[in-house]
């Protein structure tokens, strides 16, 4: 889960997503799912999307999604492999092993659909990244230890493991490693852009959004209009 070229295309494959439904809210993602959320339509100009038919909804998000991201992943790792720039050519030939066989192998997703209310949102997306949380650590753990070590430990108990032995600490890693990422319709918010850089009224990925908290409805307010 730490592999740029893996985030990248995940982050990629969500803002597609995103921008294919014309009702979209925004998009989260973390090293291990997506999820994207979607309003009725405000009038009648605006289709609902599928007619809000549950099974629709979720087959087509699944194809459009292993679609995107196995396309983007397989460009992305020839092109960060073959530049020149990121490898010597003996590790250029290991590291295109590794991605080759992840590329035959491909990823694929599945999908559910169901309804959640407006307030409840944070609290849901809170979960979702205490969860993400303590699955990176995991990974991470897993980067130093073996399975059986890791077993019965706790996040807090396998982050302090790494660190006595690597001195390698969680809290350094990025935002998006530990608890996801948001994607948002990139516009004005108190005079100033959501994702400063990024074109306006585009989707983009946040990767410096915060860690919500239950009953925290700052951010979602602020990416929400």
């Amino acid at each position: 889960p730490y592999d740029n070229i893996f985030t990248s295309a995940m982050n990629k494959a969500l803002v597609h997503m995103c921008s294919q439904i014309p009702t979209c809210l925004f998009g989260y993602t973390s090293c291990f799912d997506m999820v994207v959320f979607f309003s009725a339509p405000e009038n009648f100009e605006t289709a609902s999307w599928f007619n809000y038919d549950t099974n629709k909804i979720a087959t087509y998000a699944s194809s459009v999604v292993t679609f995107e991201y196995n396309r983007i992943f397989e460009k992305t790792a020839k092109s960060y492999v073959m530049s020149g720039k990121n490898f010597d050519e003996t590790r250029k030939f290991t590291a295109m092993q590794g991605y080759v066989s992840a590329i035959d192998a491909g990823a694929f997703f599945t999908a559910k659909c169901f309804n959640i209310k407006k307030d409840q949102i944070t609290d849901y997306i809170y979960l979702l990244q205490k969860q993400t949380i303590n699955d990176a650590v995991h990974e991470m753990g897993l980067m130093y230890f073996k399975e059986n070590e890791l077993i019965d430990k706790t996040a807090s108990e396998i982050q302090l493991m790494v660190f006595d032995k690597d001195k390698i600490n969680f809290d350094n890693y990025p935002a998006s490693f530990k608890h996801g990422s948001f994607c948002v319709k990139n516009f004005e918010h108190n005079g100033e852009l959501i994702v400063p850089g990024a074109n306006e009224g585009s989707w983009v990925i946040d990767e410096n959004s915060p860690l919500l908290k239950p009953g925290t409805q700052t951010y979602i307010e602020k990416i929400l209009r």
